[in-house]
């Protein structure tokens, strides 16, 4: 972005030096008179459209580096999402439920406790990316449905056979599902949207890197991506895997 704007000001520079200098009226040139805007407008237009370029390349690099800086710590998933739940809950302006389930035959022992749960990730980190998954839900979900509106996260156990054990963290809502021809990779593109939005297309992108830098991976489901309304229950949701770390 920085070659991309350097390369517009000797552009604007050879312009106003070498060419409009001598010859002021070519920045009045149109395309045609069934046109409004000059050559001159244009070259404003373009000088425009390249900071918001480089202002967008720079925020972003910017947020990167943020993600890159936070330091990773054991962090004992169950009780987190406990309190972030219970926490968010409290909010006076929620407009719809959300509900945090178990497996609990894997997490809660004979005794009644919940088991800890570590992985390896930070809790700024982490709060960014549920709330980003809220806020998805909330603009493109929930925008113009008025039936019920939920988000449902769930806490799964998963021993796999390669030695990888994870827990895994479920997440759906009871809106509008993601487009029928919108996939995983639009999902973790930057400024990629929905076709009903009013999001800023850059969550999916944040969670993305968020999820990596903890080393984990996730999955969008669409369970019917031909129905236009939503069921009584979620067709679309999103499983996260974290790896378990051992803490001794």
């Amino acid at each position: 972005s920085s070659n991309l704007k350097g390369a517009m000001f000797n552009i604007r520079k050879i312009l106003e030096e070498q060419i409009f200098s001598s010859k002021p009226e070519l920045a009045n040139l149109k395309v045609s008179d069934n046109y409004e805007l000059t050559f001159g407008q244009y070259i404003a237009i373009i000088e425009r459209d390249i900071n918001k370029i480089t202002a967008a390349v720079s925020e972003q690099l910017k947020v990167v580096l943020g993600i890159e800086s936070k330091e990773i710590v054991p962090i004992e998933f169950v009780s987190f999402m406990r309190n972030f739940i219970s926490e968010y809950k409290d909010r006076k302006d929620l407009s719809f439920e959300i509900v945090l389930d178990y497996d609990k035959k894997e997490l809660i022992d004979e005794n009644g406790n919940f088991r800890e749960i570590f992985i390896n990730a930070n809790t700024d980190l982490l709060s960014d990316l549920l709330n980003n998954l809220i806020e998805n839900a909330k603009q493109h979900a929930f925008a113009d449905y008025d039936g019920i509106c939920n988000i449902s996260l769930v806490l799964l156990l998963d021993y796999g056979s390669d030695s990888k054990n994870e827990v895994i963290l479920v997440v759906s809502n009871s809106g509008y599902p993601f487009p029928a021809n919108f996939v995983q990779e639009d999902f973790i593109r930057k400024g990629s949207k929905g076709n009903i939005s009013n999001g800023d297309g850059y969550g999916g992108w944040y969670i993305n890197k968020i999820v990596k830098r903890f080393n984990g991976s996730f999955l969008i489901v669409n369970d019917d991506k031909d129905n236009p309304k939503p069921f009584d229950h979620s067709v679309t949701y999103i499983e996260f895997y974290f790896p378990i770390i051992e803490m001794t």
